[in-house]
């Protein structure tokens, strides 16, 4: 069956592809479904967090409260191997443009350690749609910040 009930082509997600890596996972909002993407924002209970899949092969675990409310506080402490080598050389960027920000984590280091601009380019709308448009509270309204400026291309 090449269309849903709704008329869309239909894209397995991650959690309809590997159910039981997402047993009893709770879809948040109905997806996002684009001509590129299905994207769906989960609450994952056996892991206690919020996911954001992609066409069921792109998953992201949305960084928690504290989590934010830690790095923000102390970036030194509170390092993340995979976004924030670069402010560990001394230098300051004032201006920084982050392609494919989705989950917000990269976004996070930035503000972090002072970033005063932030550009986020996600080819992928639904990202902003659901975490700035939808559930900013899920990542702590990082993509509300001031300093913070999204871009769907």
């Amino acid at each position: 069956m090449a269309l849903s009930q709704f008329g869309y082509l239909l894209i397995p997600s991650s959690f309809e592809r590997s159910r039981t890596r997402f047993e009893g996972a709770e879809q948040i909002v109905p997806p996002e479904i684009n001509l590129l993407f299905r994207t769906d924002l989960l609450y994952l209970p056996s892991i206690s967090r919020y996911v954001l899949t992609m066409n069921g092969s792109r998953f992201m675990v949305l960084p928690p409260e504290e989590a934010v409310q830690a790095k923000l506080a102390k970036p030194f402490e509170n390092s993340a191997p995979a976004y924030d080598p670069p402010y560990h050389f001394g230098k300051k960027f004032e201006k920084v443009l982050i392609i494919g920000p989705a989950g917000g984590k990269n976004v996070l280091s930035a503000l972090a350690f002072g970033a005063s601009s932030i550009v986020g380019v996600d080819i992928n709308p639904a990202v902003f749609h659901f975490l700035k448009d939808q559930r900013p509270d899920l990542i702590s309204n990082m993509y509300l910040d001031p300093r913070v400026e999204t871009v769907r291309m």
